[in-house]
């Protein structure tokens, strides 16, 4: 078991059949995630196997998900092919910054002629003065 915390970053085409050992109808589905808070992101493919499974998720382009993944292989004539499936997916914060309350408050100033909070005039400061290094010559 595996636990993977990113942003989900594709939706692959959903897929669906009749399965030939069964007879029963199937449906998987991939999605790519990139993980987030790390110096160098990963993206991982997995599957999510079960149109049940899939609504429940109902993963969209852009989610910030944690999703608990089973990684296994399997072997088809003579090559391994892993296989990252998905059996539980948490929600986590919107993708959009939410404003800072304290933030917003510091960024504005209380005006009464004008009838409350208005935005903070920038404050122009001097510039230093100015030193030409050049303008001397030098000994040698």
């Amino acid at each position: 078991m595996a636990e993977l915390k990113g942003k989900v970053i594709a939706v692959l085409p959903l897929a669906s059949g009749i399965s030939n050992r069964t007879g029963k109808e199937w449906a998987s589905q991939e999605y790519v995630i990139e993980e987030n808070d790390v110096r160098y992101p990963q993206r991982t493919c997995f599957k999510v196997f079960g149109s049940d499974k899939i609504q429940q998720f109902a993963l969209q382009l852009g989610d910030i998900v944690t999703v608990k993944l089973e990684l296994g292989a399997r072997e088809h004539n003579g090559k391994w092919y892993n296989e990252i499936n998905c059996w539980s997916v948490e929600r986590g914060q919107t993708t959009r910054p939410i404003p800072q309350p304290q933030r917003l408050l510091q960024n504005m100033q209380h005006s009464p002629q004008q009838g409350g909070y208005q935005p903070a005039q920038p404050v122009q400061q001097p510039f230093p003065p100015q030193v030409d290094t050049y303008s001397e010559t030098l000994p040698f």
